[in-house]
């Protein structure tokens, strides 16, 4: 079966540096199949026979601590839900919505609805925040990175593990993992 693992928080401001083609190395030797990667903040596209999604998370977070010695948090998932998540994205069907200035951040689990209108309080006008299911989708028309609403923002307010991908990251992850 394949599958894509997103980590978070790699090659960030010369921080927890893992060079894409030890991660396929290191993933190939830990069992995965057909590794690839996908740009340096930590995207992986591969099989395994394995079919549980946290066996995977596990498997790929430990194997990264043994190579390296630092921690990293691993999402795993299918294609088929990140085309889901895309199709459900409620900024696609208007065009106010630069797709260039939307982001999506996949949560460990469905968050608890009452740090949702803390959310919602943080973003700033023009920002758009809509949660649906296990993604935070972020209509950001500024500097993303001058926002607040911070992946580790959303962290804290959601208090959920959260890691973010732009539209074109998404799409492309889609095309690898189909």
């Amino acid at each position: 079966m394949k599958w894509i693992a997103l980590l978070r928080g790699i090659n960030i401001s010369g921080q927890k540096i893992i060079r894409m083609q030890d991660l396929r190395e290191i993933c190939e030797k830990a069992g995965l199949q057909e590794v690839e990667t996908y740009i340096q903040s930590g995207n992986i596209v591969f099989k395994s026979a394995l079919t549980d999604r946290r066996e995977l998370e596990i498997l790929i977070a430990q194997t990264i601590k043994d190579h390296y010695g630092f921690d990293v948090p691993v999402w795993v998932i299918k294609a088929t839900e990140i085309a889901r998540y895309l199709e459900l994205d409620p900024f696609a069907d208007d065009e106010r919505y630069d797709p260039k200035r939307r982001f999506y951040c996949l949560l460990d689990r469905v968050p608890d609805p009452d740090g949702l209108f803390d959310l919602w309080d943080i973003a700033e006008e023009p920002e758009v925040v809509v949660v649906i299911d296990r993604m935070v989708y972020l209509f950001i028309p500024g500097n993303a990175a001058r926002t607040k609403l911070s992946n580790n923002l959303v962290e804290k307010v959601l208090k959920c593990r959260a890691t973010t991908r732009n539209q074109n990251t998404l799409q492309a992850l889609l095309l690898l993992g189909s």
